[in-house]
C-alpha cells in the first residue's frame, strides 16, 4: 500500500487530517509511531477544532520539521533551511489547495468547496514526498 493510501486509510479511521499525512512517514522519519501521533492530535480540524490552519497543510510542515531539523539544541543550525522548506511546502499546498485555512478549504466561510479533506491530505503526501526524492 502506498503512502497515500495508507494516509486515507488512516482518515478513514478517524486519524485528524495531520496525523494522516505525518504518519505514513514515520520510518522515513526515524520516529516512533506512538509519539507522532500523540504530537499531531491536537492539530486536527483546522488546529484545535478552530477551522484556521489546515491539518493536512500542518502535517506536511510537521513532517518537513521532523526530516530536515539536525536537532542541533544548542545552535540550532538547521532552522533557516527547516523554515524554507517549509515556506515551499506551505506555497505549494497553498497553491494547490487554494488556501492554508481549513474553514476556507471546506467552504465554511461562505465560499465554494475548494478542496475535499482527503485530497488535502493526498495533496500533503505528495508534497512530503515530493520533499523527499529532492533529497
Amino acid at each position: 500500500m502506498g503512502r497515500k493510501e495508507q494516509a486515507l486509510a488512516l482518515h478513514d479511521r478517524n486519524h485528524n487530517c495531520c496525523q494522516s499525512v505525518v504518519l505514513p512517514f514515520v520510518e522515513d522519519i526515524g520516529a516512533d509511531y506512538e509519539t507522532v501521533f500523540r504530537m499531531t492530535e491536537a492539530m486536527g480540524l483546522g488546529l484545535g477544532c478552530k477551522h484556521g490552519s489546515c491539518g493536512a497543510a500542518l502535517g506536511a510542515a510537521a513532517a518537513v520539521g521532523l526530516l530536515s531539523s539536525s536537532c542541533d539544541t544548542e545552535g540550532v543550525s538547521s532552522k533557516q533551511d527547516t523554515y524554507a522548506l517549509a515556506a515551499e511546502v506551505t506555497l505549494a499546498f497553498e497553491e494547490r489547495a487554494g488556501s492554508l485555512v481549513c474553514a476556507e478549504i471546506r467552504g465554511e466561510t461562505g465560499g465554494d468547496v475548494l478542496m475535499s479533506c482527503p485530497d488535502c491530505i493526498c495533496t500533503g503526501v505528495d508534497l512530503v514526498e515530493e520533499l523527499l526524492r529532492k533529497a
